[in-house]
């Protein structure tokens, strides 16, 4: 099959898997995810050199929340993170291939009158936001699944204004789901059959091999850094690559 056909493939087994979510819940996580909550609020530092990471001594309070902006999230799944990141002064959106994760994130926001969230479904590659649009590009769990990454990360420098950050992860070389991967190409992988998650099997990705890999996929902008997070917590090793930088 050529790449949009397994694009297609991709997209339709989200839409099947978040359809049998129990009714009444939004698909994902509850809380937000840890590295984004330190990369967020980290923007109110200069967070690149030790000796001025400090800085913000006696003004701890008055910036902690005094984000502006536009904050896009890529692959939401729920509303966890959009509503921390809207906490701290954002005006936040989402994209997700999902129609079911978007009418029940919508749901979401009904439930709990958040009226300034806007949730739309998305095709990838082209964003549907004009140029220089964002201060903050987030996805977390997400960005691999988009089979032209390279198309997808150029939309991604084309909406984000100058100076604005980003931050993404990916599965790492040592994750457990590595040995639950099958190649289909040079840069294409698919989740095999006999995935732990029987509700991956079949869906197609992109797996970079390196840290160094991942930082070229990001070589447009500056102040790249690909760190690593990991945990023996959960059945399944969990190591992830998270890449961040400004444009």
């Amino acid at each position: 099959m050529k790449t949009d056909q397994l694009q297609m493939v991709t997209n339709r087994a989200w839409e099947d898997i978040y359809s049998q979510y129990e009714p009444g819940v939004s698909p994902g996580i509850e809380y937000p995810t840890d590295t984004l909550v330190k990369h967020v609020s980290n923007l109110r530092k200069n967070d690149s050199e030790m000796s001025t990471y400090f800085d913000d001594q006696g003004r701890e309070l008055s910036i902690k929340g005094n984000y502006t902006g536009n904050a896009l999230e890529f692959g939401f799944g729920s509303i966890a993170n959009l509503k921390m990141v809207r906490e701290k002064g954002f005006v936040c959106y989402g994209l997700e291939v999902s129609d079911e994760t978007v009418v029940r994130g919508r749901e979401a926001l009904v439930k709990e009158n958040i009226s300034d969230i806007e949730l739309q479904i998305w095709e990838p590659y082209k964003i549907p936001f004009a140029d220089q649009y964002f201060r903050l590009v987030y996805g977390l769990g997400c960005i691999y699944y988009n089979l032209e990454l390279e198309k997808v990360i150029a939309e991604i420098h084309r909406v984000m204004k100058t100076d604005a950050t980003f931050l993404f992860s990916f599965f790492s070389d040592k994750h457990g789901y590595k040995e639950k991967t099958d190649r289909v190409s040079d840069l294409i992988y698919r989740w095999s059959d006999d995935h732990f998650n029987p509700r991956l099997r079949g869906i197609y990705l992109r797996f970079p091999q390196s840290k160094l890999e991942v930082a070229n996929l990001f070589d447009a902008f500056r102040e790249v850094n690909v760190f690593t997070w990991e945990t023996d917590q959960l059945p399944c090793f969990q190591s992830f690559w998270f890449v961040r930088g400004k444009k």
